[in-house]
């Protein structure tokens, strides 16, 4: 069994403690403003195509983003359903101009995303990260470059995220990004 709680609920903590329940995993809560990452060269994109899912097939990129979140700490053995992802992306969170995705032609293999949900009390930051053999090399920075330049020519000034705080690579790209850490989550399991 899971349950979450906010870092500051220590009767919550107390609680879950009692009950068999034990901290597994802890996550970030982040804010981000938007002029920072908006300043980023998108350099590190010259040899990729870049554009929105549709642009590449949903069903290609669905599969892409299942990838991706395979190496996310909570999120092992994901997989989506077409389903699920024809309404996530069917819904009014859904901006295609603030979801890049770049796309390697010399590999024929996708390299990287990010995904923002515009979400009614601002942007939310889903992810942003590059593939296995893109990693190091300025994708995913450039990629949330991107992402922020719509955001900042629409006015927004600031974007929320999270991150698992094991995360070492997460915590570097959102800090370069000028974010600072505004709270927290903890995952608590019990084991039956």
């Amino acid at each position: 069994m899971y349950s979450l709680a906010d870092v500051d609920e220590k009767g919550m903590h107390r609680r879950l403690a009692a009950a068999g329940f034990v901290g597994e995993r802890y996550e970030h809560d982040w804010t981000l403003p938007v002029a920072t990452a908006a300043e980023w060269s998108d350099e590190a994109l010259a040899e990729f195509t870049i554009g929105p899912p549709e642009r590449f097939g949903m069903d290609a990129v669905r599969r892409f983003d299942d990838e991706m979140r395979g190496d996310v700490p909570g999120l092992r053995g994901w997989r989506s359903s077409a389903a699920f992802w024809a309404e996530e992306h069917g819904g009014s969170a859904y901006d295609p101009a603030v979801y890049p995705v770049a796309w390697d032609p010399a590999a024929g293999r996708f390299a990287g995303m990010v995904r923002v949900w515009m979400m009614d009390d601002g942007p939310r930051l889903g992810f942003v990260g590059a593939a296995r053999p893109y990693r190091g090399r300025g994708v995913a920075a450039a990629l949330l470059g991107v992402a922020y330049r719509v955001l900042r020519e629409r006015g927004h000034a600031e974007v929320v995220t999270e991150s698992d705080a094991a995360n070492p690579a997460s915590r570097a790209l959102l800090e370069k990004a000028g974010g600072t850490i505004c709270g927290g989550t903890i995952e608590f399991i019990r084991h039956s």
